[in-house]
């Protein structure tokens, strides 16, 4: 004879609903967990974006939009960087995306500033047009977030360029420890 106590149907249902919270709880902390490693690590969406995946249609998006450009923005690390500017090479040019008022308390040897709200209402893409010309453009602002933004508005006006790996933050913390913090 059985005699587990048996449960009503209203229990039943209590007890699925309860265990469906539990997993949409967990699938939602997984989903955070993810949300937080992609903004911190966006390289790590590349090999989706390689696969065709068509993240850009995302890159709007808060949070997870600046990831998304990073990830599709060609870069270039602050040892490229320096050894391009040590060469004195004449076939790049360098952009500050940061506001005037951080361009001028530090910026990176050879830079011209164009800030991003410039490049935003088109005044800074017809100034970057023209000094693009036989040029490849680098982009910069302090750690990668405004440059890949100012990118993609660059490649919608037909410009390519690329993107300094980690900003001047990356550049003082690699390359010059003296520069002053940002």
């Amino acid at each position: 004879m059985n005699t587990a106590p048996t449960q009503s149907p209203n229990h039943r249902q209590l007890s699925n609903i309860s265990f469906l919270l539990k997993i949409g709880l967990w699938t939602s902390a997984i989903a955070v967990s993810l949300l937080a490693y992609i903004i911190y690590h966006p390289d790590a969406l590349k090999p989706l974006i390689q696969a065709g995946l068509p993240l850009g249609s995302l890159s709007h998006l808060p949070l997870i939009g600046d990831s998304i450009r990073a990830a599709e923005a060609p870069q270039v690390s602050v040892q490229a960087l320096k050894q391009l500017i040590d060469s004195k090479a004449k076939n790049f040019v360098l952009i500050d995306v940061r506001t005037p008022e951080e361009y001028g308390d530090v910026h990176l040897p050879g830079a011209v500033s164009i800030p991003i709200a410039e490049i935003e209402q088109g005044s800074g893409i017809a100034k970057i047009k023209a000094l693009a010309i036989g040029h490849q453009v680098i982009t910069y602002c302090t750690a990668g977030q405004r440059s890949n933004k100012a990118l993609e508005l660059l490649r919608k006006a037909e410009i390519q360029g690329s993107s300094v790996k980690g900003g001047i933050r990356a550049w003082r913390k690699q390359i010059d420890p003296s520069m002053s913090e940002i």
